[in-house]
């Protein structure tokens, strides 16, 4: 109650430039593109405890500005000689970091000593830490994944098809507080499927394994303190 809610619309600027070419007699297609983008008043999560309710909720609030810019690159090939088979890749390398972020939350407990150091009242209480030069939320460096697909015609007039996709996630920050508990390590994720297609396509059966590497990831994090019956 009597606190100022409200946030400021997100304005972004920027482009993209690429190109898109078949090679080997459209046998083989490669994508580039490279982008930059400046974000002003950037929408970031925030997450608050309410004492009163005893439970979490997610508030919104600007980071002053953002760059963002990075090159994608995609590749596809469809080899001549296996009739059947696709191969594909892709990567993309992204640079995101807040370009200025003076008022940015501080993670629960951080001292004055380890950047929670914005004193806005006067009463010697850090209230917020700027994150100027650090990462966005949820910005991975680099991502890539690569994988194939192949389809056969068996007894019957029915297809045969089955392929595989692994995909690759640099760390990323999963908190906007940035702090270092909060840090998702890379990992690398692999699915795999088998189905057969009746005549026609009249019905498909199909097994799909997902995550086979039995992998554990987090896109949010916060941190707080045992107290409050929490």
């Amino acid at each position: 109650a009597g606190e100022d809610k409200s946030f400021e619309d997100e304005e972004v600027e920027g482009g993209e430039i690429g190109l898109k070419s078949r090679w080997l007699d459209d046998s083989l297609s490669v994508n580039v593109s490279g982008y930059a983008y400046k974000y002003d008043n950037l929408q970031i999560e925030s997450r608050v405890f309410d004492p009163a309710n005893g439970v979490f909720g997610v508030r919104t609030m600007n980071a002053a500005s953002a760059d963002v810019y990075g090159v994608d690159l995609d590749v596809t090939y469809v080899p001549p000689a296996l009739e059947g088979l696709t191969l594909f890749g892709a990567v993309n390398w992204n640079e995101a970091e807040y370009d200025e972020f003076p008022n940015a939350q501080c993670w629960t407990g951080q001292r004055l000593s380890e950047g929670c150091n914005a004193d806005f009242n006067g009463d010697g209480i850090g209230d917020a830490q700027d994150l100027a030069g650090e990462p966005l939320l949820r910005a991975p460096e680099w991502t890539a994944n690569f994988g194939f697909d192949y389809a056969m015609s068996v007894f019957d007039d029915m297809t045969l098809r089955f392929g595989s996709n692994t995909s690759y996630s640099d760390s990323y920050s999963a908190s906007s507080t940035n702090f270092g508990d909060a840090y998702m390590d890379s990992y690398t994720k692999t699915s795999a499927n088998i189905g057969l297609v009746g005549p026609d396509e009249r019905w498909q059966v199909e097994v799909i394994g997902d995550n086979l590497t039995d992998e554990f990831v987090y896109g949010g994090c916060a941190s707080t303190a045992f107290a409050d019956n929490i």
